[in-house]
Formats: C-alpha cells, structure tokens, sequence
C-alpha cells in the first residue's frame, strides 16, 4: 500500500462524502457479526482463496457493543465514514460485554474477518498481552483506545512490534482537577463522590485527579460510592450523603459506566428537598440535557469517544496508506477533555459530536490529516488542543438537528 496517498487524496477531493453520516445505518459499513439460524455457528468465516479481490483500500476492525447510547452510535458512524472516505471499509464484530474474554473474542473475529488493523478498548491491561500476540502473528496493527499501558512487560511486549500503532487517551488527571478548580471558583466547599472501580486505570487517574484538586483549592470530599450498578444503588448512595453531611453542596461522578446517575441523583435531591445540590461529571452523561438546562450541573467534561475513535483511525489509515506507522513508531495522544459549563455548551455536543455530521469532513480529512508532510507530532498536538466547541464552531453553517433527535433512542 505504499505510495498510494497522492491517489488517496485525489479520490478525497472528488468524493466529499458528507451525506453517508445521515443516520446510524449506513449503507456503506460492515454490519456486525451475525449468528447463523440453521446452525446456531458465528458467520465469521475465514475469506476462501477463491474470493474474488476485496475492493476496499484497507479493512479497519471495531467492536460492535450492544447498548441505547447515540454517542456511540455517532462514534461508530464516523469511523465508518473516515474508512470510506479513504477508499477502505469499517467492519464491525460483535462484543458482547467488557469482560476480558469477550473483548478477546472481538478481537478474534475482526482477524477471521481479514482486517488489517484494529481500534480496540481493553478497559484494563488484562487482555493486552494476548490481543498483541494475535495482532503480531495475524499481521494485523492495532491501537488502544481510552487506555495506555503501566505494566512494563506488557509495554515492552507492544513497543517491540511493528505492528503495535500505540494508543490514544484522554488526560483524565487534568479534567478531574480542572473541574476542581472551576469548583472553587464558583464557591464549592463540600462534596461526595459517586465514581467507579479504581482497577480501571480511568477512574484510578479520575480520582487522583480529583483528589488532588481537593487538597490544592480546599474542597472537602466527604464520603464516596464506587461502581453503582443501578438507579437504585445511586439513589440510596446521595440520600446517605445528605443525612450524613448535610453540608453537602455538589455531587461529584467521576465516571459512569451506566446510565442512570442524572435521573438517579435528581430523584434522591428532590426527595430530601435539597434542589440546591448541584451536579458535576467527568462524562457527558446521558440524559443530563434538562438538568443542565435547570442549571442543576455546573460543570461536565468528556464528548471524548467520537474524537478518540476518528483519532484512532486516522493513526490505522495512515500506517495502511503509507505502508508503514507515521512517524515509523508507535503514537501516544493524549487528548483533553472537553468542559461543557452550560446548556450551549451542551447542545454544540449534541449537535455536532454526536449528531448527523461528521466530526471531520472528507475535506477537512484531505486539508487537516493526510495534507503533505503531515507528522505524528502534528497530530499530537491536534489531540492536545481538540475541542468540542471548535468543531461546533467550524460546523455552524452546516445544518443540524434538534437535541430531541439524539436522546433516549436505541442505535445498536
């Protein structure tokens, strides 16, 4: 595939493919693996030597999950989009939860389903080592997405492969002590935390980050609840907090990993008739468009999936254009999160991050991403400086939707 990005560009100045993002069921991705009905068997069969040559340029691997959440939805969308645009094919293979032998499976299948390269989430370091020696013996690169490696033999074990594109995350450390500080400045004193399992490397850096900003700007973290796993859980966690400490300003979730923490900590606020305890978040969260607009958040930050997913795959389509990783080694972008203080803030998310248009345009792709001389230090500093209300602001002409369109509908 070497020497072939000048065709690439050419291809991308002729076809703008703006229109395939209208909707989540594009025409032009791989479904998800399917199960056969006679056999009860995975259709995910090895290509026979007889198949005629694929027409695709490359074949870029992702997981498929299971869930009713729009920014998913506009994350796979816009992988599916950049593929096309440059000449390639998004396929999608089916995981069925987060456990470390599922996210392997996926890997597995998107092998079986001849992709040369694979966007994957590991969630911990617990199944790297065995996804890099599928991808090293397939021949197949791959990068991790929202997640970075501390285990040494695990990093020796990647960085030694030509195959391994790195990893694009998010500075999760700076975003929790940013909301801090924003806190303090808005005269918060006394808060609980809602946040999750402190094994996932995520909520580890969340809540060191967290902390930190605590003990810097004097903001006393009275008592946590760590991986709430449903409406109720929460519920039951904040009527505690209040009775306990009734001093309590602000409920802080420094992650969520299900979709119930707005409704859940609206309810258990408005039982104790405390609708002066404000909410913050370290993810957009689902549902939160009333409450915001209430001003019962005062600060969010994340709108970080669909950024991470179209940064991964510009890494991937650049090793698969060129023939070789940009910059010839692997990538660590390290993203910021972006914070969302008010109801405009959020509704430039809804509309232009994870609504019908794509992050980046076919042309935007041409001029940003794949211009000449383009480094792996440009990109570097693109992920630093990315912002959801700069790609709202480049967008503002192009038509929208209403935030009506993106909530509480089922995309997968």
């Amino acid at each position: 595939m070497k020497n072939i990005k000048k065709i690439v560009t050419l291809f991308l100045s002729i076809t703008l493919l703006v229109s395939i993002m209208t909707g989540c069921a594009s025409s032009q991705r791989s479904e998800p693996e399917e199960i056969k009905e006679e056999t009860g068997e995975k259709s995910a069969d090895l290509p026979e030597e007889s198949e005629e040559p694929r027409e695709s340029l490359f074949r870029i691997g992702y997981p498929a999950i299971t869930t009713p959440s729009a920014m998913l939805c506009a994350r796979d969308a816009n992988a599916a989009y950049i593929c096309e645009a440059l000449g390639g094919e998004a396929v999608f293979a089916l995981q069925e939860s987060w456990a470390t032998e599922d996210i392997i499976n996926c890997v597995e299948q998107l092998i079986e389903l001849d992709v040369d390269a694979i966007v994957i989430c590991p969630i911990s370091e617990a199944p790297m080592a065995r996804i890099a020696q599928l991808c090293d013996d397939a021949g197949v690169y791959y990068i991790w997405n929202h997640r970075q490696i501390y285990d040494q033999e695990i990093m020796d074990l990647c960085t030694s492969s030509e195959y391994f594109l790195g990893w694009a995350v998010e500075d999760e450390y700076s975003a929790a002590y940013n909301c801090m500080q924003y806190m303090s400045e808005q005269g918060i004193t006394d808060i609980c935390l809602i946040t999750e399992d402190l094994s996932d490397t995520v909520a580890a850096l969340r809540e060191q980050g967290t902390r930190a900003g605590a003990e810097d700007f004097g903001i006393t973290i009275h008592s946590e609840f760590r991986g709430p796993k449903s409406a109720n859980e929460i519920t039951e966690a904040v009527e505690s907090f209040l009775s306990a400490y009734p001093e309590t300003q602000l409920i802080f979730v420094t992650g969520a990993t299900i979709d119930a923490h707005v409704d859940a900590i609206t309810s258990a606020t408005e039982q104790a008739g405390r609708n002066d305890v404000k909410m913050a978040a370290l993810d957009l969260l689902e549902n939160a468009d009333d409450a915001t607009k209430e001003g019962r958040f005062l600060v969010q930050a994340g709108g970080q999936h669909v950024p991470n997913y179209v940064y991964c795959t510009v890494v991937a389509a650049h090793a698969l254009l060129d023939g070789q990783r940009l910059g010839q080694n692997y990538i660590d972008l390290n993203m910021a999160l972006s914070l969302a203080y008010d109801y405009d803030d959020l509704t430039g998310y809804y509309d232009y991050v994870i609504g019908d248009l794509p992050l980046y345009t076919a042309d935007e792709l041409v001029n940003i991403f794949f211009k000449d001389g383009f480094t792996a230090e440009d990109l570097k500093k693109l992920a630093e400086n990315y912002s959801n209300n700069e790609r709202a602001e480049a967008h503002k002409d192009m038509e929208q939707g209403s935030i009506a369109e993106y909530q509480n509908e089922y995309f997968h």
